[in-house]
């Protein structure tokens, strides 16, 4: 009987379910010559970390200068377009915005994307691409 309600006091609050929130989906664009990531309703979130690498490839994971601009409703994120080498790969973009006092859990982005001279568009992401973290998605 104690191990029931002990194992009720977990579900009920929620620590289960805390556990196994996905990264989002965002979208993916071509603006002046970038490649830009939208977040919409950003908040007071601003990025913490981003990474970037070819789909299969976790060994070849860059760190590329990001310039962040805020829109009316969204926050747009956006790299060089030279970073993306060959048209013939997929690649990966994953990246997390937090709150500068850290008092909202970290929201966490994973889009996959291929590249062409006149545009990207967006490709499913494979199951290892999406990233787990503990806590509730905002």
């Amino acid at each position: 009987m104690k191990m029931c309600s002990l194992l009720m006091v977990f579900v009920l609050s929620g620590c289960i379910g805390d556990k196994f929130t996905p990264s989002k989906q965002t979208l993916v664009s071509k603006v002046d010559g970038c490649i830009c990531f939208t977040v919409l309703q950003p908040g007071g979130y601003s990025l913490s970390y981003f990474y970037l690498f070819k789909r299969g490839r976790r060994d070849s994971a860059q760190q590329p200068d990001i310039a962040g601009y805020r829109t009316d409703n969204g926050l747009l994120l956006c790299m060089a377009e030279d970073i993306t080498s060959s048209s013939e790969n997929v690649y990966v973009a994953q990246f997390g915005l937090m709150t500068q006092t850290r008092r909202k859990p970290i929201r966490n982005f994973s889009v996959a994307f291929k590249a062409y001279n006149t545009g990207v568009i967006s490709v499913p992401l494979q199951r290892n691409e999406i990233t787990y973290y503990i806590g509730r998605g905002y």
